[in-house]
């Protein structure tokens, strides 16, 4: 057995092959691996942290209305 790695979109459960390993598809036997990178923060929301030393802040004129 032997490995190629590649990185694909899953769509409606369907994993498109690359075309340079298109010669995968007529292997019945294989063994598939899913990695997910959890680094991936195109869909989270992070909190962010702002350093305020140099921000004068007037609660009278921020309570203005």
């Amino acid at each position: 057995m032997y490995s190629v790695e590649f990185k694909a979109n899953i769509k409606n459960g369907i994993v498109h092959i690359p075309n340079h390993f298109q010669d995968l598809q007529e292997k019945k036997d294989v063994k598939f691996i899913v990695m997910i990178d959890e680094n991936d923060n195109k869909n989270k929301m992070n909190a962010i942290s702002i350093d305020t030393t140099d921000f004068s802040f007037n609660r009278e004129e921020a309570n203005e209305r």
